[in-house]
């Protein structure tokens, strides 16, 4: 288990820097961990990893990254056009669905929370113009 939460913390900071970045389209793949997947979307995905968890109400799709990490397979989405307080609005909505708080953190520009709900362990990333959602399952 904690080694699924190291895990988890670690792409959870790899989501949070990304989304500081503005989600750039022009960030190089070689940025990425190696073995991630890179994907441009225009619609919320619909598969394993999100099937429970709610579409946020507010944001643009935008890419989605897929990879492993210790073993553990993960999915990331992320959203253009959310403010951070559409985006603080979405954990509220996340925790009323069962999310249980993990770890958070915060400050003036950004906000990272740790949440779990069963097996799912979902890293959520918000700043103004981004939202970004770190997906795994607990082995």
């Amino acid at each position: 288990m904690k080694k699924i939460f190291l895990s988890l913390c670690c792409m959870l900071c790899a989501v949070f820097l990304t989304a500081g970045c503005g989600l750039s389209a022009s960030v190089p793949q070689s940025s990425y961990p190696p073995g991630t997947v890179r994907e441009a979307i225009d619609a919320w995905p619909e598969n394993k990893y999100t099937e429970n968890i709610p579409r946020p109400e507010y944001g643009t799709p935008d890419f989605v990254l897929s990879g492993e990490s210790d073993g553990h397979d993960y999915y990331s989405v992320f959203l253009s056009d959310i403010t951070r307080e559409q985006g603080e609005q979405y954990v509220s909505v996340l925790k009323k669905g069962g999310f249980r708080e993990i770890a958070a953190d915060s400050e003036p520009a950004s906000a990272g929370i740790a949440l779990c709900k069963d097996t799912i362990h979902l890293g959520v990333s918000i700043s103004d113009g981004a939202l970004g959602l770190y997906i795994s399952f607990a082995s």
